[in-house]
């Protein structure tokens, strides 16, 4: 899954006159789950060796020790033959690779902003953004750095958005939209992005549609500045 995957949609009981709104990623531990997966079969990011008699199995830490598998209840006990599918897995193993990130267990790199250090797994934010699925899965020196100096991002924002790669819960406020919405298009999370422009676009005001058409520009947030400019007019 790269960013461009997940599907943000606001909860029913949002109030569209407010400043505030709570969004929550549609099938978000799924689709993450599923490029997880998709980086064992390549065997990306992988940080250790399970060795079984002469077979090596390379998998990852954080994945392997958060699995909680329970039988479907439709099974044919009948049958010398079984097909179990863990209920609701990627929910709770993503709920147990949260609670790894509020202990800083298993974390191997840590996010430098300002004088902020956010530590996180390269696999999760790895199968979110593809800004750090660049990063961490091709031949850089960050690849291999425990500690990434980023630049050019709100310390804040950043943290929100790894807090959202685990969750794929976001909370968007009038007075922090502008850097969440930048450190979105950074990180490269479009649907991300989609959610800030369609909040910016509630909050037009002719006392602000000038500044927000001109950071659309900036951003290269097209539909917004469309949208910002024919406020204006």
């Amino acid at each position: 899954l790269s960013a461009t995957s997940h599907s943000l949609t606001p909860q029913n009981d949002m109030d569209s006159s407010s400043s505030e709104e709570f969004y929550q990623a549609v099938h978000h531990a799924e689709q993450t789950f599923r490029k997880m997966e998709s980086y064992l079969k390549q065997q990306q990011l992988c940080d250790v060796i399970l060795i079984v008699g002469n077979r090596k199995i390379p998998a990852h830490r954080l994945s392997a020790t958060s699995h909680s598998l329970t039988p479907q209840n439709d099974m044919d006990s009948s049958s010398s033959e079984e097909f179990y599918q863990a209920v609701h897995h990627a929910e709770q193993t993503f709920r147990k690779m949260e609670s790894y990130l509020k202990q800083q267990q298993l974390c191997d790199v840590i996010l430098i902003v300002g004088n902020r250090k956010i530590p996180a797994h390269r696999l999760v934010l790895s199968s979110v953004s593809d800004y750090f699925a660049a990063m961490f899965t091709s031949d850089v020196c960050e690849a291999k750095q425990e500690e990434i100096k980023m630049e050019g991002i709100d310390p804040n924002a950043l943290w929100d958005l790894v807090q959202f790669a685990y969750t794929g819960c976001l909370e968007l406020k009038e007075d922090t939209i502008e850097n969440l919405l930048a450190a979105a298009c950074l990180l490269q999370l479009p649907q991300v992005v989609e959610v800030c422009c369609h909040f910016l676009m509630k909050l037009l005001h002719p006392s602000n549609c000038l500044g927000i058409r001109a950071f659309a520009d900036a951003q290269g947030c097209i539909e917004l500045m469309k949208v910002a400019h024919s406020y204006t007019m």
